[in-house]
């Protein structure tokens, strides 16, 4: 997409994207429509699609609604569905590119509720004071980098 104009310029067809970001170097990563499913890579100027690692340690199937990566550290977040829930509620994730490993850094409540979460964006403002956090529904913190 061209940032000024808007204008969008088809790169790939990937088929069945869930969810695409970019890392700090340019790379496109994409998640198909399934959590059990590998992570690809997408070429942006010859539109060649690569598939990179399955995804380990999680699981639940469903579709993976979201991918972000932070803009200082270069690590990929996700939004999975949660276990047993088809998707009706979501975790969020952080994902190793190189082997597909998935953790999961806390499920996504309001006030003890379930949320069905279908974006995601990571703002490193935080990295100003020397780290970067993320406020889980209970009121702990997790820290987005080690």
């Amino acid at each position: 997409m061209n940032l000024n104009t808007g204008a969008a310029t088809l790169i790939a067809n990937v088929g069945g994207a869930g969810s695409i970001a970019q890392n700090i170097y340019g790379t496109v990563y994409i998640a198909n429509n399934n959590s059990t499913g590998n992570l690809k890579t997408v070429d942006v100027n010859t539109g060649i699609v690569t598939n990179g690692p399955a995804f380990v340690g999680y699981a639940y199937g469903g579709p993976v609604k979201a991918l972000a990566f932070h803009g200082i550290t270069d690590q990929l977040y996700g939004i999975f569905p949660a276990p047993g829930n088809a998707g009706a509620d979501s975790n969020f994730v952080l994902i190793n590119t190189a082997t597909g490993l998935v953790g999961t850094v806390g499920s996504i409540t309001s006030a003890g509720v379930a949320l069905s979460i279908d974006a995601l964006a990571i703002t490193p403002f935080a990295c100003i004071h020397g780290s970067s956090l993320i406020s889980l529904a209970d009121g702990t913190t997790v820290p987005i980098r080690d």
